[in-house]
């Protein structure tokens, strides 16, 4: 194949991939303007039985929030601002993101502006801590606008925890956050760093399916997004639709991976169309218990 050749081909698949954001944007305007599509948020409450569970860190609350997906236009969540008073109302003493900030390659100060709503939200009731993953979006969008989207999120005080792991004291007891990623260098680091964490541990992933390469009972709680609980499914049909869209072995809610438990939240945006079916977004509040 020629020079030329080569190039008239990637100007066309530009041009093609051009056309079909185009024709979602104008899709997603259409659906939010009849509000088709676009079912309420579900929040959901779970208590985690933690081992040997200080008296302090009794009843200390997570809040769950992945995957808004702010792109160009009117591609965002469209219930975030409900999503964010339901943060706030179960006055979390953390606010994590587990990942996909970004579609696309919009302005990353969208993005921080309607995660900043949850952090808001939060503050409401109380002194909030917030930390976050990246995910697979987000680097597809580009090493640039991965850099800008730290810069963002580092300005609301977002702590970013790429391959890392940071102990925090809370009631004058210790536990661990760890965020985990094989998009970055590190990894192999990172899961050494845990091991050697205070407990209790939690650790943050974007897609559930890199559970499987931590140690047995390594993890208190693990936290996931990704796959949209399948984002539109048929019955019967959600582990296959998963498995194609989101090549994951993982729908929503919870399952034990090496004897460590592990929640895959639904998310709250959109990826592929704009809009849900049987997948409503999710806010997962997170109770740490005995």
């Amino acid at each position: 194949m020629t020079g030329s050749q080569s190039d008239g081909g990637a100007h066309d698949d530009r041009l093609r991939e051009r056309v079909r954001r185009r024709l979602l944007l104008a899709m997603a305007a259409g659906l939010e303007r009849f509000d088709l599509g676009n079912p309420a948020v579900e929040e959901t409450c779970h208590a985690v039985r933690v081992r040997d569970l200080p008296e302090a860190l009794v009843g200390l609350t997570i809040a769950q929030v992945s995957d808004l997906h702010v792109g160009p236009g009117r591609w965002q969540p469209r219930r975030w601002r409900e999503a964010a008073l339901l943060v706030g109302r179960s006055a979390p003493s953390f606010v994590v993101n587990t990942g996909d900030f970004l579609q696309w390659e919009p302005d990353p100060d969208r993005a921080r502006e309607i995660f900043s709503a949850f952090m808001a939200s939060a503050s409401d009731q109380g002194d909030a801590r917030t930390f976050a993953i990246l995910g697979n979006h987000d680097y597809y969008a580009g090493l640039d606008m991965v850099h800008r989207l730290n810069a963002q999120l580092d300005s609301i005080d977002v702590t970013v925890l790429t391959n890392l792991t940071t102990s925090v004291v809370c009631n004058g007891a210790r536990l661990s956050i760890t965020g985990l990623t094989t998009q970055e260098p590190g990894f192999e680091d990172a899961i050494e760093a845990l091991l050697a964490a205070d407990r209790p541990r939690i650790v943050l992933i974007h897609e559930p399916d890199l559970s499987g390469w931590l140690p047995a009972r390594s993890a208190d709680l693990i936290l996931a997004g990704h796959t949209h609980g399948g984002q539109a499914t048929l019955p019967f049909l959600e582990r296959f639709i998963v498995r194609t869209f989101a090549r994951s072995h993982f729908v929503e809610g919870w399952y034990t991976v090496n004897d460590n438990p592990m929640y895959v939240n639904r998310g709250l945006g959109f990826t592929g169309y704009p809009f849900r079916l049987r997948a409503r977004p999710e806010v997962s509040i997170f109770r740490l218990t005995h």
